[in-house]
């Protein structure tokens, strides 16, 4: 079988993998947002990163230590409360939950669908 060294790239794919971990999405959201399974889109994440076209895992991890996309900036800055996943299900009717169980991409979690959801409401906000 051909490992993902083998394969000729996909240049879209790449392409869009570059923009959504820019925007600072892990694997596993990129794996849901683009419907990829997980290990297609970490052997590419790590290709690009040794192609030096996305930064390495320890530079992105080190942006988000000094970021403004933390729980606590939630909620001391901008004064959201945040709630849980739980809050979330428990608000939802029977039919909203399986409409969610219906939408959710194959290996998401539903923390996953509600930030995908939540970028496709901003994008729409600022066109």
């Amino acid at each position: 079988m051909a490992t993902d060294e083998t394969l000729p790239p996909t240049l879209t794919l790449d392409q869009q993998i570059e923009e959504l971990a820019a925007q600072g999405m892990s694997m596993r959201q990129i794996a849901a947002f683009t419907f990829q399974p997980f290990m297609v889109i970490k052997g590419r994440i790590n290709r690009l990163r040794r192609a030096e076209r996305i930064p390495s895992a320890r530079a992105s991890k080190n942006k988000m230590a000094s970021g403004s996309h933390t729980l606590t900036d939630m909620r001391t800055k901008y004064g959201i409360r945040t709630g849980t996943m739980a809050d979330v299900a428990v608000m939802l009717t029977k039919e909203e939950i399986n409409w969610v169980q219906a939408n959710v991409p194959k290996g998401a979690t539903l923390a996953d669908f509600i930030a995908l959801l939540i970028r496709d409401a901003a994008a729409e906000d600022s066109m």
